[in-house]
């Protein structure tokens, strides 16, 4: 019995410290596939959100209309219509999954291979009205603005 207990305290500077890096990588993995797992469900969510496709609907008859209407007057003069929530509700979810992406809750990569085209196409039509509200709060939409600008980078535009 003596000789095992040798044996294992003479190989037991090797195996801890090994013991111990499989499972910093098991906890690494796990905490991937858990952000994996919330981004699908917010991804998932997203598409299910019926305000959220009535939003983007009233959107589009906006961007259609915006040289008659530019889209900044919703942030200044009409911020209690309909219209004016549709937009603040499309901005509000890509805030929050901006943030999410941010604070690592949500996985980038899946979230920019799934959505950066409609995230960027609509951030840059809703461009006059960010700037209109930032004037009022500075602070309004910048996890969105640094996200956006990131993808920017990444796609080369």
């Amino acid at each position: 019995m003596y000789d095992f207990l040798l044996k294992v305290a003479a190989i037991a500077p090797i195996t801890i410290p090994l013991a111990a890096l499989v499972a910093l990588y098991g906890i690494k993995v796990q905490k991937q596939e858990k952000r994996l797992e919330k981004s699908l469900s917010f991804s998932q969510g997203l598409s299910e959100n019926k305000l959220f496709h009535g939003s983007l609907k009233t959107l589009a008859v906006l961007l259609d209309n915006r040289l008659d209407k530019p889209l900044s007057e919703y942030a200044i003069k009409d911020m209690s219509t309909d219209e004016a929530n549709a937009i603040r509700t499309v901005l509000n979810e890509f805030e929050r999954m901006a943030a999410g992406v941010r604070h690592n809750i949500y996985d980038e990569e899946f979230l920019y291979s799934s959505l950066s085209s409609l995230v960027l196409n609509i951030h840059d039509y809703l461009r006059s009205y960010i700037v209109e509200v930032k004037k009022r709060n500075q602070s309004a939409y910048i996890n969105l603005e640094y996200l956006c600008l990131q993808w920017k980078v990444r796609k080369g535009i």
